[in-house]
């Protein structure tokens, strides 16, 4: 995949940095946003969780907060994660905490749900695997 030039590069794909894709999607501005040109780079394989899941402690994210990013927004752009067995596990626990391990199994199919969306889109693109050591702005802006 060529990205020649982009509006926004994020680096890295975990919670944080798939969080502004989240955000425009609720806001129904996501085709826009990757019509810009979005890039995110990561050291790992893939977007969304991040390392979450490698913490021996309890998450203190409500169910609610994970799921809302369902609730608003294109229906169709998430719409493989509707019917995801973990979107049900994690229903189960709606007006509480839920398990950082479940946190994370949520969010790594988030982050799945993105990449086919990033990874389909002309403009926009995600760079598994890659570390950014230096980022440079041109003259002309890019």
């Amino acid at each position: 995949m060529s990205v020649p030039h982009v509006h926004a590069v994020v680096l890295g794909a975990g919670p944080a940095g798939t969080g502004p894709l989240v955000c425009a999607h609720q806001r129904g501005d996501l085709a826009r946003l990757l019509d810009a040109g979005v890039l995110l780079v990561d050291r790992g394989p893939s977007m969304g969780h991040g390392t979450i899941g490698r913490y021996g402690i309890n998450s203190d994210t409500y169910a609610d907060t994970l799921l809302e990013c369902l609730d608003r927004g294109d229906p169709r752009v998430l719409d493989r994660m509707r019917p995801a067995p973990i979107t049900a596990e994690i229903a189960r626990y709606k007006g509480g905490a839920v398990p950082l391990r479940l946190a994370a199994a949520f969010l790594a199919e988030l982050g799945a749900a993105l990449q086919r969306i990033l990874d389909a889109h002309p403009r926009s693109g995600f760079r598994p695997r890659t570390e950014a050591t230096a980022l440079h702005r041109q003259a002309d802006g890019t």
